[in-house]
């Protein structure tokens, strides 16, 4: 009776071992990205931050909202593949820049797809996180329910912590006013029903509601 205790203890550590290497590898990820840029600094954090709570809201069973989390943290991971120059440019981007700059879900799927068996199925959100509800996204121009739910919540988690931060060429947006956009952009840019979540998630005031109470809280 001995040996199979053993045997399924041994398993269980292994397990969160394994999970803990994971878990290393992502933040490690995050970081490497987060470097070379500075003013994405914790970006990926606030954004699966807002994810998982709007995903919450959506009653997520807690196996989708640990991928949801993982994939918003690795969101933006095809940027380690745009050059610096285009990546921390602080003027306007030309044309050929954007379209470097677009490519960043594709060259995220590449990047994680050998990672697939430990990460779990991240890649639909990396890669369609850019899509738009009316169709006007990118890489592929999906539109509405084609667009992997978890991908439609990130978007909505995505544009609220980019409107709400600083950056180069313009100065972060008020909780209220992002809110408002947000809610304006619903049904064209986003998924309604994901902004409506975000809605609630959004009026109980969580930490990442306003970015530098975040920050604290993170430090």
């Amino acid at each position: 009776m001995v040996l199979p205790v053993v045997y399924a203890w041994r398993m269980w550590l292994y397990q969160v071992r394994l999970t803990e290497a994971v878990d290393a590898m992502v933040l490690g990820m995050v970081r490497a990205l987060e470097a070379r840029d500075p003013y994405t600094a914790f970006h990926s954090e606030r954004v699966a931050a807002i994810a998982t709570d709007v995903g919450r809201e959506m009653g997520l069973e807690e196996r989708e909202l640990e991928l949801l989390e993982r994939g918003a943290r690795l969101h933006d991971i095809g940027k380690v593949g745009v050059p610096d120059r285009i990546l921390r440019k602080e003027q306007t981007l030309s044309e050929e820049e954007w379209a470097w700059m677009r490519r960043h879900p594709e060259l995220g799927e590449m990047l994680l797809r050998p990672l697939v068996h430990y990460l779990g199925n991240v890649i639909p959100v990396v890669l369609y996180h850019r899509e738009r509800f009316d169709g006007r996204g990118y890489p592929q121009g999906l539109s509405g329910n084609e667009i992997p739910l978890l991908a439609r919540i990130v978007a909505v988690a995505d544009a609220y912590e980019a409107m709400t931060s600083d950056r180069p060429y313009r100065r972060a947006k008020k909780p209220e006013k992002a809110m408002r956009e947000l809610l304006d952009l619903a049904g064209w840019q986003f998924d309604p029903r994901v902004v409506e979540a975000f809605a609630r998630a959004w009026a109980r005031n969580p930490d990442w509601r306003e970015r530098k109470r975040y920050l604290v809280t993170v430090a």
